[in-house]
């Protein structure tokens, strides 16, 4: 038995290291939450739904950058990028 969060969490690919950073808790304790290791619950719930939260409005600027390379940089996309790094 897991908990929904586990299941949304798993759904959308997010890593359980982005939620317990953004959540400031390690992530062996998230882990122990979302499977409800011997009964575990969150004390803060609210505080995972929030880091949740943070970790999917960062995912939406991300795709929202590229989204926006697609649209209106269409011939700059297979264009070599110096390290890598840069979008």
């Amino acid at each position: 038995m897991v908990s929904r969060f586990r299941i949304m969490r798993l759904y959308c690919h997010i890593q359980l290291r982005e939620i317990a950073e953004a959540a400031n808790i390690s992530p062996q304790r998230l882990n122990q939450i979302e499977t409800m290791y011997w009964g575990f619950k969150p004390k803060d719930p609210e505080r995972l739904i929030r880091a949740m939260e943070t970790v999917i409005a960062q995912r939406k600027q991300e795709i929202k950058k590229i989204e926006d390379i697609c649209r209106n940089e269409r011939e700059t996309v297979f264009n070599c990028i110096e390290g890598g790094e840069g979008l």
